[in-house]
């Protein structure tokens, strides 16, 4: 879990990037927060599964950075060049994506 004192503050930039493997590694939170909003709880009683989203979001992101960092970087250089036509970096989003999957970042797992 993440106390305020060292929760990161991710850029635009950051999170677009991350996107692409946080739909996958951090699928369960992701789903537990929108079922949640669906069903319109308070903010207040959503902090624990905000709590591992968030986790799993941060985990996700250092894990891409210590194993995926060739990738993570190749990635974030097309999407700033391309910012609004992300399709030019369709390999190298599924590059980075096999490169997650293959090091079992956030709750990927191999079957």
């Amino acid at each position: 879990m993440i106390d305020d004192s060292n929760r990161p503050v991710y850029t635009y930039h950051e999170l677009h990037l991350l996107q692409y493997v946080t739909q996958f590694s951090c699928m369960a939170e992701a789903a537990q927060m929108v079922q949640g909003k669906e069903q319109k709880l308070h903010p207040g009683t959503m902090e624990s599964v905000r709590s591992q989203l968030e986790t799993c979001v941060v985990k996700t992101n250092l894990g891409l950075k210590e194993k995926c960092l060739a990738e993570y970087e190749a990635l974030s250089k097309c999407l700033k060049n391309h910012e609004r036509s992300y399709a030019k970096c369709t390999k190298l989003i599924e590059s980075m994506q096999k490169c997650g999957l293959d090091n079992e970042l956030g709750n990927f797992r191999k079957k």
